[in-house]
């Protein structure tokens, strides 16, 4: 398998109304998005005529392939540590999980359903977690697993744990009833931070230990534990912050996508070896008793 790249053109007739987009990291050229010349020129063979650099995507939701072999998805809902804000290539560690996937010949797709400013327990910009979860998650095909890693938005905003441990278990039950595992991502620090409090961190702390202690989630992503620093585990490490003190570096995005192990990734998602070490699965995954 190889790895393509993908143009979409869209063209709008009349009067679109009020837009609305998805929120993008800063990216290399050639994975820019662009508005064209007056005219419809979704058609062009040719790029000549996209011109004008933008930030959003518009319109396109999610792009659906059949694939020749049985292949699940994990999905990853998150806010803007999933969508790659903090590193300078573009690419976050869902891109990066999709790329060692296809390396290691996973039989695993990746669905980023990350929202810069997304949060859990209140609209960020979008809807929140949970209605996500519904809206944009459950509906895909081929979902087997979704890695949840939101919550550090809620925190600068003054939530507690007990809410946010209370909408976990909200999610991982709707998950479970919809047939799909839930792994669970410990949040990483965020000491130094523009919004980060005391309050805030003590309730990251209750928060993550329930993620790993909780017996809610299907398969635990620590992703707190690859971030941190040794001598102030509340801060990341140094070389793994992108300057914000909130956002992963590259290098701290690659930590990320390097601290999932497999064997958690394709038992979540539905996809088991079998006597002659081959893979097969629907991807889909009934809790006991359903």
């Amino acid at each position: 398998m190889v790895r393509q790249r993908l143009a979409v053109s869209l063209h709008l007739r009349g009067d679109g109304g009020t837009l609305t987009g998805r929120n993008r990291a800063t990216a290399p050229p050639d994975d820019a998005a662009y508005r064209s010349l007056p005219g419809d020129h979704a058609a062009d063979e040719s790029g000549a005529a996209y011109v004008e650099g933008v930030a959003l995507w518009h319109w396109l939701d999610a792009l659906i392939v059949t694939a020749p072999e049985p292949v699940s998805a994990v999905a990853v809902l998150g806010d803007s540590i999933a969508t790659g804000v903090g590193s300078e290539t573009g690419h976050g560690w869902p891109d990066l999980l999709a790329d060692r996937a296809l390396l290691e010949s996973w039989p695993l797709a990746v669905v980023n359903e990350g929202v810069s400013g997304g949060r859990v327990l209140a609209a960020g910009t979008g809807r929140d977690a949970e209605e996500r979860l519904a809206a944009e998650v459950l509906t895909k095909p081929g979902i087997g697993a979704v890695i949840l890693l939101a919550g550090i938005n809620d925190l600068g905003a003054g939530a507690r744990a007990r809410p946010l441990v209370a909408a976990y278990r909200r999610i991982a039950e709707r998950a479970h009833t919809a047939g799909v595992r839930v792994i669970g991502g410990t949040l990483p620090p965020f000491a130094g931070a523009e919004y980060h409090t005391p309050a805030g961190e003590r309730a990251r702390e209750e928060v993550n230990a329930f993620v790993r202690d909780g017996g809610v989630f299907d398969g635990l992503a620590d992703f707190d534990a690859a971030l941190r620093d040794p001598a102030g585990p509340r801060r990341l490490l140094p070389r793994y912050d992108c300057g914000d003190h909130l956002h992963p570096s590259a290098a701290g995005h690659r930590a990320m996508a390097a601290a999932l192990e497999p064997r958690v990734l394709l038992d979540a998602a539905g996809q088991r070896p079998g006597p002659d070490g081959r893979v097969a699965g629907s991807g889909r995954w009934m809790p006991r008793g359903r």
